[in-house]
């Protein structure tokens, strides 16, 4: 089973990637979903997000899965 610091290493990773698509942001996260009941779709958007942000100093351009367009503003 996944747990807290193999997302949190994850959405690091991710978010390493310059302009990287959304589509395998949210593969990750339905995978993680599908292992952990506990597991929290938008924590991760959430700290996908602010690392994007932190490592790029720009907003991460794409919405995620339609339901987090306010962490995108």
């Amino acid at each position: 089973m996944f747990q807290r610091r193999h997302y949190k290493k994850m959405a690091e990773a991710l978010a390493s990637v310059h302009n990287i698509d959304n589509m395998p942001v949210e593969a990750v996260s339905v995978m993680f979903s599908r292992d952990n009941p506990n597991y929290s779709e938008e924590r991760f958007f959430e700290a996908f997000r602010k690392e994007y942000e932190w490592i790029w100093g720009e907003p991460y351009p794409f919405a995620l899965r339609g339901r987090y367009e306010r962490l995108n503003a």
